[in-house]
């Protein structure tokens, strides 16, 4: 029902109530005045014209009423009619939904399809029974790191890729901007599986081409990843997370990266372990246990090394080698070299009062750690929260960390060598093997790696290898350990060469604070200590004794 008619009928009572009623109330009050006195001189003219009017009333009100029941049902008709065309109209929308979509859905910096168009199309070719395709990601590293400077040109950065990236590609292949700097490919039709990646691998080798932005030439990083359908999943999005995924997780093959399940699962199981240890870390679960760092010379131990251990739900040591490098890769390493830093102090203060003495405890550090602007502060505060003396406290890093950044790994060295905190490089040997670094870093101590300690004393390649470190030690003043000892004459061939630091499982395996604190009373370790010369003389009296007892 319109306006109008709701109007015409709202006003149609009230007009003829004042039609009517004027003249019905005169003519009732004269034939009343008639009846009771004498006739009123009133003149027929007066009579008819009142007569009039109250025919006129009547016809007006018959009118208006068949023109109210005329609209009325009008309107139902009117009403039926339109609520007819607006649902055969939203069917209509209905069945062409996503044709609708499609039209609307672009992406304001590209231009492009989104991914909710990408994943419609792919929707729609699976159910009209799409034998095999491959989904295609494409990402435009340069473009998040412009966009971290110069919005302005990480922009115009990513327009003419774009562009160069529609020219290069088969028109009948659907482009989507599926993330900041990431397109996506859909490759479907009956090409074969080998051809459609082909053509994925020839689009991401084209796109590498020198660029000119801002009157400056660029070589765009572009990294590619792909899926297979069926194969690698059957659902449009699954299909797509797991596309951008493999580019996360840097799995390339041939500058494509493929997914496959395995890696799925190790990047799910990499994840659990952050999860699992950043808990672990507020629930106080985690340990500390101390190997300890033996001076044959003076037969006595001069150190320990703290080293992390996180024991499970069944009362097993989950290996430091299973999650200590994804703790190293992980924002959380800063968190737990604090924790580590924290209680290495306070438990080796009081190792002191068990007769232990003063020994250094080395600590670990990570090459993200030795980044941090925050590391010597965090150091400082840490020793005089437990009243540790610096000069107990030594920073244990891989020789690989200490050689990202020479320039600022000698600042912070200097720093902590004037607070009385040494220095440390382990594995020396294992990682760059660059000399340059010996005469530029301040340190005080290299550990000579496991790998050339093992079977030292029958392997001739790694008496030599020992024989140089030990030698170049000497000659710069650096004191050198050797870690992972294992057997006895790993340690002879290593004294007779000069070394007088060890350490490994021949001293003895990492145990718990409180038990490392009861070493200094271990007979069979202080017979161990001895050096070589007092070691011989002591099995050789042992010996005599024994003949003459018998």
């Amino acid at each position: 029902m319109d306006n109008e008619s709701r109007l015409a009928r709202g006003y149609s009572r009230p007009i003829a109530a004042i039609l009517l009623g004027p003249p019905a109330t005169l003519i009732a009050l004269l034939l009343t005045a008639r009846s009771v006195t004498a006739p009123l001189p009133v003149p027929v003219s007066v009579w008819l014209l009142l007569f009039c009017l109250q025919a006129a009333s009547l016809a007006y009100l018959f009118r208006a009423q068949s023109r109210s029941v005329q609209n009325t049902e009008n309107t139902g008709h009117d009403e039926f009619q339109a609520n007819q065309n607006q649902n055969h109209e939203q069917s209509q929308a209905n069945s062409n939904a996503p044709s609708a979509h499609r039209a609307k859905n672009k992406h304001s910096t590209s231009g492009l399809p989104t991914r909710e168009i990408l994943v419609c199309k792919m929707g729609d070719d699976i159910e009209n029974g799409l034998a095999q395709g491959v989904l295609g990601v494409i990402r435009f590293s340069d473009y998040q790191r412009l966009l971290d400077f110069d919005e302005t040109s990480a922009s115009e950065f990513l327009t003419k890729m774009v562009d160069r990236l529609i020219d290069a590609t088969a028109s009948h292949r659907l482009l989507s901007h599926v993330d900041h700097g990431t397109i996506a490919i859909w490759f479907a039709g009956t090409d074969t599986l080998e051809k459609k990646q082909n053509e994925l691998a020839a689009l991401s080798y084209a796109l590498k081409n020198e660029m000119v932005l801002d009157d400056k030439v660029i070589r765009p990083t572009v990294e590619a990843g792909s899926v297979i359908f069926p194969t690698d999943g059957k659902d449009p999005k699954t299909l797509l997370n797991r596309a951008i995924s493999t580019i996360n997780l840097r799995r390339s093959n041939n500058g494509i990266s493929n997914y496959s399940k395995p890696i799925e699962d190790d990047a799910k199981f990499r994840y659990n372990i952050i999860q699992k240890i950043s808990r672990a870390i507020d629930n106080d679960e985690l340990s500390l246990h101390y190997q300890p760092i033996v001076n044959l010379a003076a037969g006595k131990i001069v150190g320990a090394e703290a080293l992390l251990r996180w024991p499970q739900s069944d009362g097993e040591m989950l290996s430091p080698a299973v999650f200590i490098p994804m703790i190293e890769e992980s924002d959380i390493s800063d968190r737990l070299g604090l924790w580590t830093i924290n209680t290495a102090c306070r438990e080796a203060g009081e190792w002191g009062k068990s007769g232990m003495g003063d020994v250094k405890v080395a600590v670990n550090l990570s090459a993200r750690q030795l980044r941090s602007a925050k590391l010597s502060e965090t150091i400082l505060r840490s020793t005089q929260l437990h009243d540790f003396s610096t000069q107990r406290l030594e920073l244990e890093l891989t020789e690989t960390a200490a050689m990202e950044d020479i320039i600022f790994s000698a600042e912070i060295f200097e720093r902590m060598r004037i607070k009385g905190i040494s220095i440390s490089i382990d594995d020396f040997g294992a990682g760059y093997s660059s000399f340059s670094y010996l005469k530029n870093l301040p340190f005080d101590k290299l550990k000579i790696d496991r790998e050339f300690v093992k079977d030292v004393d029958q392997c001739a390649d790694n008496q030599a290898i020992c024989a140089a470190l030990i030698a170049l030690g000497r000659g710069l003043g650096i004191a050198v350990l050797a870690e992972g000892v294992e057997r006895e004459g790993e340690v002879h061939q290593l004294a007779a060469m000069g070394c007088i630091l060890f350490q490994g499982f021949y001293f003895g395996r990492p145990l718990p604070a409180q038990e490392f604190s009861q070493l200094g009373s271990d007979v069979k370790l202080a017979a161990k200590m001895l050096p070589p010369v007092a070691r011989n003389r002591n099995q050789s009296a042992n010996e005599m004794l024994k003949s003459k007892q018998l």
